[in-house]
Parts: structure tokens; C-alpha cells; sequence
């Protein structure tokens, strides 16, 4: 076979049907899928650990690996043997987290949350004058809000301020406003373990409220996103379908901001 078949060949058998559609190469999908194997094993990992996550025969995964080490993605610890994420994923981590926008990465979630629950999206920001509502998207279905892009949430009369506060240190609320007597250690535990605060009745008689934090790479809130509708049609039961809905979003947002636990 001459030379320049070979490498057809070998270009062609490196797509994947899937790949070849859309002009991919399927040895780069199949390498980020170990790269994204790491990402779920979040700790050094031996050849049989990281061929069971991401799926693949321990031989094919080790000529990967090769690859990989070569280029700096992964590297072996000499000492245990064990593969981890190596040194050129730092900058490439630090060129994304850079260049992110809290805002910008809101919009499709927040459309999309909209979507799934059919009641207004918003997300909001952390200040030097508490949350601040930065992004809303309106439903279909009307419901009246005192509040627009701008506005400055109370903290503990709202779903979204109550998520700021129970995922704040004590100090940075009490810089905003200081803790009304309801407002307890073991309140801002329970919505840390619920993972959303819900609200009825906070700013408008008859509107509910729910909302979770979203978390950047190092484990601060970067964001609190939530949604808000009529009682009779928003459910804010913690273990509910909105909540899901809900902490599936701010676990995705999360993700776009480099959170990955």
C-alpha cells in the first residue's frame, strides 16, 4: 500500500461514524473521555481504576495513557505507580477560569431552567450591599416581581439571599445586615443540606421562591440561581421536582465555572 493510502487509511479509521459527520477525529473524543475519567475519579488512579471508570480495556487504555503522559496531560507519580492529571492542565484550568463570565455562562441555563419548569429563572450576585438580581428570564406565565436586573435582594427575606447567606461566612453577611433572631446556625445548615432555600410569600403575597447557590472551583458561591411563580403553581418542597430541576442546574452551572465535586 503506498504511503499516501496508508494515511488515509489510518485518518479513516481514526473517525468514528458520529466523528466523520461532523469532520471530528475519534482518538481525540476517545482521549477526552480519560481526561473526563480523572475528572470523576478525583484522585490518583492506577491503570485498572481508570480503564473501569472510563469504560475501556486496560490495553487500549494504556497506549492512551502513553499518549497523554507524552503530551504532558497526565503523569505517572514514580513512587506509587499511580496516574494523575499532569502539569499542562493547571494553565489550560486557569486560561478557562480566566476567561469565564459568570453572566454570559447563565444565559442558557437559565433559559433552560425556565423551560423545564415553566416559571421565571433568575440568577443573582454577591455584593458589597448583598445579592443583586443580574440575569432574569421571564416565563410565559405572568407573575408580578418588585424586583428587575439591578436589583438588590434582601438577604434574609429572600430564597436567593437566604442561599447567599447559608453558604457565606458569618462575617461577610454581617457586613450587609445583621442575622434577624430567626435566622440560626441550624437553619443555615438545613438549607446547605437541602441544598436550596424555598420561600413563600418574601417579596409578593402569593409568589413562592426557591433557589440554590452556584460554586466556583475553589468552593465559593459564585452565583445563587432560582426560580420563582405563583403558589398555585410552583412548587418549593425541597425533595420536589422543581428543586431537582433546580440543583441539576446549579450543579451545571457549577460545572461551567470549574467545579467539579
Amino acid at each position: 500500500m503506498k504511503g499516501t493510502e496508508r494515511e488515509s487509511r489510518m485518518d479513516e479509521d481514526e473517525q468514528s461514524p458520529s466523528s466523520r459527520d461532523c469532520g471530528g477525529v475519534q482518538s481525540v473524543e476517545v482521549a477526552g473521555a480519560i481526561l473526563n475519567a480523572f475528572v470523576e475519579a478525583q484522585r490518583p488512579v492506577n491503570l485498572t481504576e481508570i480503564a473501569k471508570i472510563a469504560g475501556m480495556h486496560p490495553a487500549k487504555m494504556h497506549r492512551y495513557l502513553a499518549s497523554l503522559m507524552r503530551t504532558q496531560l497526565i503523569e505517572q507519580d514514580p513512587s506509587t505507580g499511580r496516574f494523575r492529571p499532569g502539569p499542562l492542565t493547571i494553565p489550560l484550568a486557569f486560561g478557562r477560569l480566566r476567561n469565564l463570565n459568570v453572566i454570559s455562562c447563565a444565559a442558557p441555563i437559565l433559559a433552560d431552567l425556565r423551560d423545564a419548569t415553566g416559571e421565571t429563572a433568575m440568577m443573582s450576585i454577591w455584593t458589597e450591599n448583598g445579592p443583586v438580581v443580574m440575569r432574569l428570564e421571564e416565563s410565559a406565565r405572568p407573575v408580578f416581581l418588585n424586583v428587575r436586573v439591578g436589583s438588590t435582594l434582601p438577604l434574609y427575606h429572600t430564597a436567593a439571599g437566604r442561599a447567599f447567606a447559608a453558604n457565606k461566612s458569618a462575617v461577610q453577611i454581617r457586613d450587609v445586615a445583621e442575622p434577624p433572631p430567626f435566622w440560626t446556625d441550624d437553619l443555615a445548615a438545613k438549607i446547605r443540606a437541602d441544598g436550596v432555600a424555598a420561600l413563600s410569600d418574601a417579596l409578593v403575597r402569593g409568589v413562592n421562591a426557591i433557589a440554590a447557590p452556584v460554586m466556583d472551583a475553589f468552593d465559593n458561591v459564585a452565583a445563587v440561581i432560582g426560580v420563582v411563580g405563583h403558589e398555585q403553581f410552583l412548587d418549593i418542597a425541597v425533595d420536589g421536582p422543581t428543586a431537582e430541576k433546580l440543583k441539576a442546574a446549579a450543579r451545571q452551572f457549577s460545572r461551567a465555572l470549574g467545579n467539579m465535586h
